[in-house]
């Protein structure tokens, strides 16, 4: 089956989720170290961005081409869209240059191009996306349903959208032309900013296999689709990174029961009450960091460190009272 616009949509959509994905993980851990004053390791985080420009940036991104030849009505062909694509835009035109091993040309540049998406690469045929992407009514009918005094019409077809910079009118056709890519596009700029203002969570889907048959997962594709939606990388910056945070206040909370009887503890500040437990139970300098409010630490050394404060609670003081005077002693 071939791509036709409709599909690049939700590839476009899947590129900028993707994008949204890598800024809410990597930029967010890389801002939150900073502003903790602890060193960042930087990790090489895919760049989908010059996919994302080359389908909507002008003067020739995909979208910004298919709009140019739906605005002139009757004239506007398929096969013009695409040779242009095919020839202005840096990406469509690097890919149409790869030949085949015999060293033709691997598709026709008037019917198809390709985008090399952050999953694979994907080849379009153009056929049609003209006339998918006109959303388009008679100027008059356009203007007579706004101006109707049946309150439901005036809110299926807002003034704001005869607007100049989102209508044009085809020449020729006496017809009003809006563009269902730039509607999308606006669409998934709205759901972006939504999701912006929230605190996400994720969930990635994978592919067992090309035929969705349980019990049979191929490695290799698994694999591909781990590297390509970043979770290696995610990976990666985990092993490096102190994943459990925890403010001092709560350490001092956590632990000052324990050691109130004794006064070089009580008169420390929390940052320094946090170091002197770390050191006390011997944590090894590489498994945590000291930030300006918060302790990082790794996972394993987090989990012992919360042992003490299991069982029996005259047990777990006796520990840390130990502990605290081995390190004293030091």
């Amino acid at each position: 089956s071939s791509n036709s616009l409709e599909q690049l949509l939700i590839n476009l959509a899947n590129e900028k989720l993707q994008r949204f994905f890598l800024d809410s993980v990597f930029n967010y851990e890389q801002a939150h170290y900073e502003a903790e004053q602890i060193e960042w390791t930087a990790v090489e985080v895919p760049d989908n961005g010059p996919i994302v420009a080359a389908i909507e940036d002008l003067p020739n991104g995909v979208l910004p081409l298919l709009d140019e030849q739906c605005w002139l009505g009757d004239r506007g062909k398929d096969s013009t869209f695409c040779t242009l694509l095919n020839q202005k835009n840096p990406i469509c035109s690097a890919e149409f240059a790869k030949l085949d091993q015999k060293g033709r040309a691997r598709f026709d540049p008037s019917n198809n191009f390709t985008l090399a998406h952050f999953v694979a690469p994907v080849t379009y045929t153009a056929q049609e996306f003209i006339e998918k992407n006109r959303d388009s009514i008679f100027e008059e009918m356009a203007h007579a349903l706004v101006d109707s005094t049946n309150p439901l019409l005036p809110e299926l077809f807002p003034a704001s959208e005869l607007d100049a910079t989102e209508v044009r009118a085809a020449k020729g056709s006496g017809k009003s032309y809006g563009s269902v890519a730039s509607k999308f596009g606006s669409s998934l700029t709205d759901l972006l900013a939504e999701l912006a203002s929230t605190d996400p969570g994720f969930v990635r889907t994978i592919k067992p296999n090309v035929g969705l048959k349980p019990g049979a997962p191929d490695e290799r594709l698994i694999l591909e689709q781990l590297r390509t939606c970043g979770m290696l990388q995610c990976v990666k910056m985990i092993r490096s990174m102190f994943p459990t945070r925890i403010l001092y206040t709560d350490v001092v909370a956590r632990y000052a029961s324990c050691v109130a009887s004794y006064s070089f503890m009580a008169e420390r500040e929390p940052r320094d009450f946090t170091a002197a437990i770390c050191e006390s139970f011997d944590v090894d300098p590489e498994e945590y960091r000291l930030g300006l409010t918060k302790l990082f630490i790794k996972g394993g050394c987090a989990v012992a460190l919360n042992k003490l404060l299991r069982g029996a609670t005259t047990r777990a003081e006796q520990l840390l009272q130990e502990a605290l005077l081995r390190w004293k002693l030091k």
